[in-house]
């Protein structure tokens, strides 16, 4: 009865005491229908609904943590639950805040609205991903209940006009479209559950759409009237309440203190460590990027973007979203770009966000990281490792290193695929996630595809809060992922605001620095009429409008500009094309070829380098300009970057620009790239320095390195010009084994040889050039310069070489090059693995006499199976300059150089035996693979297997090859083959000498029953029994090897008689490991009593315990068998007497009924130390003895364990420390308070 006259309709008016916000409430509510009153309750305890919906509201947003709930919008953004219900409770500490503000508050009927909220939260708790879009709109409506209660405070109390009579009527309009929503959704939920199930069809949600569209359109009129009365009322007398509303404007905190105090318990030098394994930060400053875009932001500009509502969206939704950010180029997107993280990153400052990861790509030769799809996303691993630079680690991050370090690959850096898995685990720690990637399309195009997939993975897939921002053009590629994003694209109707503050700033300073208008006789009004015409004509393009302003600085009369600002306005190419043929044609030679130099080096130097280290590169004629003349001589196309401290390319266009034009062709930019390199090298050579001493210098290291890259890259034609600019000066050298091998290889292998010290120093630059490979540069030399008619400039020869000014001397020398040179020089080059070369010296006239010693050479050479130089020899002498030496020798050499990349046999071998080499198997040739097999002994087990593979690629070809059982068993303990390489090995034995002990070695050896098969055919070997399988289980391959056999259809029919339970006790009680008994378990076998038994053995000082006795307690305990655990008391005896810590203290934690007697504590407080093994047995041993102290109330067995604990660590490096009532075993160097 009294809930019926509770659902009764009312007026409220006389209850309200006059308080207007009640006035609200109840006038909403008399225009609301009957059948819609009767929904509502109005009887609750108006006093504490708040606090007990923030309560309820806070507890629900724990659920939806704990179980990472979250839906998909018809969209398909991801919407994460926890997140939208953290802003519900927001919205109800506000609503509390003006309550505890405004002295004269009574909560009235103003609560009404949140008991519904109430009711609504908990009919949908228990089923929210169902009603997930109630729940949605629930945080819709708290915000608007919130925002008009300030607004009413603020408003309507102290002021009369027809702006407060709208906006009083506007707000009864809204509070009755918060009711009649909010019943709706009541009598929704109040349904039956069949019933309730039809109506969450489509329509029905449309339906709480309209209504959710009312709220909000009625919340606009409510600000715009709120905004109108502001306008004309100073409310700065009601401070706190101003602060709230500004506080109703900020984002939701979503940083826990529970993230903030996470521990990684490492020191600052392993942190380090770890975090440059992630991304080193000297090769990717990101922060340094960003510094840099920011620095050149014209302040007030951009703000259109951070006000956008698009943008307000994406920044405070709670789903999770990518925004993406498309122009032209030139439009000034890096520059926008660097505001939003700049919003981001105050957003972290003041404890609302994580920071976010953040990126800024670049097409930069000199910095190729910028581009790589790996280091971005290894970067943003990186930034979201830690909540700050200076924090700890977060655990996913740790636990990857820990792991990576065990496997022993700590060494290299993160892969791709481990940065994706690490980007993902960090973002599940994380509350929300903010990643921001700027000029996604000067990413390598045919590999940005991997980064945008991952991310479009990360924002469906991710049950975290992710928010991604991406700026870019509009490539293909790009658009095909990114179309269906909600995206913003920089148009001049957005921007024009921008690009006209630009101009006038940038016109100002031209100007005021005397570039522009330096002697107009109307300075002021042409430097307006510029600022106008420029900031109109550039059609949203920053880029366009700086080149515009820059060619105008080179007008010296009013009427040229003038007339330039009349004409056309030209388009970007246009204008790049201007002003470099302004430069090329300019009558200053030395300052166009800097510029040249310049803009060779930017595109395609491998390193960015020092400003004084690039300004001495791009000198001509001894002129070494300053920087700011190289940036006056470049005309506004070169920047210098004042955060990196280095010069690059003003913006992508440029460069895109220059690789157009025929000039800056890849090989013409490397040649300009080689010769601003070999000046360099002509001026130490002068100075006397050595090429040992220019790694003491930035430029020398540089030069080193990549030098040679350059010359290559050069192409043949360009490095003969080369030849007479400067690069003798660098063939002339006694030793060039400081310069890296190609492309920047750094392998010690592929450093230049010294000449032969047995030929005159005049042919070194010939070798040299050998070495090198530059085929056209030997040949060259041997022809006598004649086809190119001069030779080198004598001022950079040696002086041994300057026998005349014209270089007839050097050209009679190389027509006298001897045999004896000649076949040196063959040598040379296959020591140097230069193919193209030995090509060209083997096509000319000489003695075919020589074809095994060039092949041995060959074999001995390092490269023998990287490089071509064996087939070039065998295509110009047969296989009959192959002999044995030869092919052991490129074996061994093989054999001590394999890598990840090397194939599966020697390619040499596997050449030979394609030209259809019949090679002879002697005794003496298996002695001689025996002893090489012991002196490269201990390499890893893949060396092994490539020489047995190429081993057997031989024995193959002979048809008539027997090898010894004995030889065979030398191969299992030197080379480890594999079963298929044993097997092939075994067919060629004769078997029928096989003896019992060898048969059982090599089973040992073997991880399938297949070569075992074979062995048993030889009828002279007893059938496997029980010894066999107990003495083969228990090697490293036992378990392979039972799995194996069991999977074979005679498998069961071969163990039958053996593996029966009595030897599973044995095998339980032999060394075999656990996976041997699972296996032996799946074919029927069960655990009893006597196997767990024999599987508890006595643990050997300083030795590790065997896990499978624990492994067997676990499967008893997870199945509850009766039979099998009536005596756990006796074998927890036993566990203890034995030192099985692991399954002992399994026994105590699973098993309540056993009891701790004073006889198991002196067992395990009388145990040495040394018989627990190393640390992390020592860490056992005091986990043991505190759980013993649990588990008895004896005060004698309490006093023995104390004493045993408090015993110091034996350990040397360790200690033993008790800290509030825990005692660990720690390192003591590195041992805190704040690390327990």
């Amino acid at each position: 009865m009294q809930e019926d006259l509770a659902r009764l309709p009312v007026r409220l008016a006389s209850n309200l005491d006059g308080a207007r916000n009640n006035d609200l409430w109840a006038r909403a509510v008399e225009k609301l229908s009957l059948e819609d009153k009767t929904t509502i309750n109005f009887s609750f305890d108006k006093l504490s609904i708040l606090s007990d919906l923030k309560a309820e509201t806070e507890a629900a947003q724990l659920k939806c943590e704990e179980r990472r709930l979250g839906f998909r919008r018809r969209n398909g953004e991801k919407v994460i639950l926890r997140d939208v219900l953290g802003k519900v409770a927001k919205w109800i500490s506000l609503f509390k805040e003006v309550g505890d503000v405004v002295v004269s508050y009574d909560p009235g009927h103003a609560a009404l609205p949140w008991a519904l909220v109430r009711f609504i939260l908990q009919a949908s708790i228990g089923d929210l991903e169902k009603y997930d879009f109630v729940v949605e709109n629930l945080e819709i409506v708290s915000r608007s209940i919130c925002r008009c209660r300030i607004v009413e405070q603020l408003y309507l109390d102290r002021h009369t006009s027809a702006a407060k009579d709208e906006l009083e009527l506007t707000l009864v309009k809204l509070y009755g479209a918060i009711l009649l929503y909010l019943s709706k959704a009541k009598s929704f939920l109040e349904r039956k559950k069949s019933l309730r199930i039809i109506s969450s069809a489509f329509q029905n949600k449309q339906e709480f759409q309209a209504l959710l569209d009312s709220i909000t359109s009625d919340l606009q009129e409510v600000d715009e009237y709120a905004h109108l009365i502001a306008r004309e009322d100073d409310s700065s007398r009601y401070s706190e309440l101003n602060r709230i509303l500004l506080e109703c404007e900020a984002p939701l905190k979503r940083l826990s203190n529970q993230l903030q105090g996470i521990q990684d318990n490492l020191t600052d030098t392993k942190r380090r460590t770890i975090l440059d394994w992630m991304s080193d930060t000297t090769k990717l400053p990101y922060l340094k990027h960003h510094k840099e875009n920011k620095r050149q932001i014209l302040k007030g500009t951009g703000e259109w973007l951070l006000n956008d509502e698009m943008y307000k969206k994406w920044k405070d939704d709670s789903a999770s979203s990518l925004l993406w950010l498309h122009g032209i180029p030139g439009s000034g997107k890096s520059k926008l770009t660097s505001l939003v993280i700049e919003d981001a990153f105050k957003l972290s400052a003041q404890g609302l966000i994580p920071r976010p990861a953040i990126f800024y790509c670049s097409q930069n030769t000199a910095e190729p990281l910028r581009a790589d799809p790996t280091s971005i996303l290894a970067s943003i691993a990186r930034q979201l490792a830690s909540l700050n630079p200076s924090s700890a680690l977060l655990p996913p991050v740790v636990e990857l290193y820990e792991e990576t370090e065990a496997q022993g690959s700590a060494s290299g850096t993160l892969d791709i695929d481990d940065s994706k898995e690490l980007i993902l685990a960090l973002i599940d720690v994380y509350p929300v996630t903010t990643i921001i990637i700027d000029a996604l399309d000067e990413c390598c195009a045919n590999e940005r595809g991997v980064i945008l997939d991952f991310l479009k993975t990360v924002i469906e897939e991710s049950s975290s809060l992710v928010r991604i921002f991406i700026s870019s053009r509009e490539d293909g590629d790009i658009v095909f992922h990114l179309d269906r994003f909600p995206n913003m694209r920089i148009s001049s109707g957005k921007n024009q605001v921008d690009i006209e503050a630009f101009v006038a700033s940038e016109t100002a300073r031209l100007v005021r620095f005397g570039y522009l208008l330096r002697n107009s006789t109307r300075q002021m009004e042409l430097a307006e009429e510029i600022a106008s015409r420029v900031a109109s004509q550039a059609s949203g393009m920053f880029r366009w409008a700086s080149l515009q302003l820059q060619n105008l600085t080179e007008m010296k009369t009013d009427a040229d500009i003038c007339n330039r600002l009349g004409r056309n306005p030209p388009s970007l190419e246009e204008l790049y094309l201007e002003i470099y043929n302004r430069i090329a044609s300019s009558q200053q030679f030395v300052s166009s070829r800097i510029a040249q130099n310049a803009f060779s080096l930017l595109l395609g130097m491998k390193t960015e380098l020092k400003p004084d280290c690039f300004l001495t590169l791009v000198q001509f004629e001894d002129e070494v300009p300053t920087a700011t003349q190289l940036l006056d001589i470049c005309c506004n196309l070169v920047v210098f970057d004042e955060t990196a401290k280095v010069f690059h390319f003003a913006h992508l266009s440029v460069r895109e620009f220059l690789e157009s034009l025929p000039v800056f062709s890849r090989a013409r930019t490397h040649l300009d790239i080689s010769l601003c390199a070999l000046r360099q090298v002509a001026d130490w050579n002068r100075a006397g320095l050595e090429i040992w001493s220019w790694n003491f210098r930035e430029l020398g290291r540089y030069i080193n390195k990549y030098l040679r890259f350059h010359l290559e890259e050069a192409g043949g034609q360009n490095r003969l010009i080369a030849l007479r600019q400067g690069l003798w000066s660098l063939l002339d050298q006694g030793d060039l084994s400081t310069l890296d091998g190609p492309e920047g290889n750094l392998s010690i292998r592929w450093r230049v040889p010294k000449p032969p010290t047995n030929t005159d120093i005049s042919y070194r630059c010939l070798f040299n050039a050998g070495a090198l490979n530059f085929t056209e540069i030997v040949k060259y030399l041997l022809d006598g310069c004649s086809d190119q008619g001069a030779a080198p400039d004598k001022d950079i020869m040696s002086p041994e070489l300057r026998f005349s000014a014209d270089g007839s001397g050097l050209r009679y020398l190389f027509r006298v090059c001897t045999p004896d040179v000649h076949f040196e020089l063959v040598k040379h080059a296959i020591r140097c693995g230069a193919t193209a070369v030995l090509s060209e010296l083997l096509d000319r006239p000489g003695p075919d006499t020589f074809g095994p010693n060039f092949a041995l050479e060959a074999a001995s050479s390092a490269f023998v199976e990287e490089t071509t130089c064996m087939e070039v020899l065998m295509d110009r002498f047969g296989l009959s300059c192959i002999s044995t030496e030869t092919i052991l020798r490129a074996v061994s050499v093989g054999f001590g150089n394999i890598t990840p990349s090397t194939s599966e046999q020697s390619r040499f071998v596997q050449g030979l035996v394609q030209r259809g080499l019949h090679f002879h198997v002697d005794p003496d040739f298996l002695s001689s693979v025996e002893f090489l097999l012991k002196q490269n002994s201990g390499l890893p087990p893949s060396n092994g297997r490539w020489f047995t593979e190429t081993f057997l690629l031989l024995v193959d070809t002979d048809e008539g090859c027997e090898l010894s059982v004995e030889f065979v068993k030398m191969m299992i303990r030197q080379a480890s083959p594999s079963d298929q390489q044993l097997l092939r090995m075994l067919s060629r034995c004769e078997l029928q000498h096989l003896v019992q002990t060898d048969f059982v070695f090599i089973a040992r050896n073997c991880k399938f029953w297949e070569p075992i098969d074979l062995m048993l055919t030889s009828g002279v070997i007893s059938p496997p029994n029980f010894d066999f399988f107990l003495d083969i289980l228990a090697w490293r391959n036992g378990e392979y090897l039972l799995q194996d056999l069991l999977n074979r259809e005679d498998g069961h029919d071969i163990g039958r008689e053996v593996f029966t339970q009595n030897f599973l006790e044995s095998l339980a009680a032999s060394s075999a490991d656990r996976e041997a008994i699972i296996t032996l378990l799946s074919s029927g076998l069960e655990i009893t009593n006597e196997v767990l038994f024999s599987a508890c053995t006595e643990v050997q000082p300083g030795m590790g315990e065997n896990d499978k006795f624990w492994w067997l307690l676990y499967e008893v305990y997870s199945k509850k068998d009766p039979k099998v655990l009536d005596r756990a008391q006796d074998l927890l005896e036993k566990a203890a007497k034995n030192g099985q810590w692991e399954g002992f203290r399994y026994l105590l934690t699973e098993d309540e009924s056993l009891v701790v007697t004073e006889d198991i504590v002196l067992l395990a407080a009388n145990r040495e130390q040394s018989q627990w093994g190393g640390y992390a047995a020592a860490e056992k041993r005091i986990e043991t003895l505190q759980l013993l102290k649990k588990h008895t109330d004896s005060k004698a067995c309490l006093q023995i364990l104390g004493d045993a604990i408090a015993k110091p660590c034996e350990i040397p490096g360790y200690k033993i420390v008790t800290q509030e009532g825990y005692t660990f075993v720690v390192k003591e160097q590195t041992w805190t308070t704040k690390a327990l």
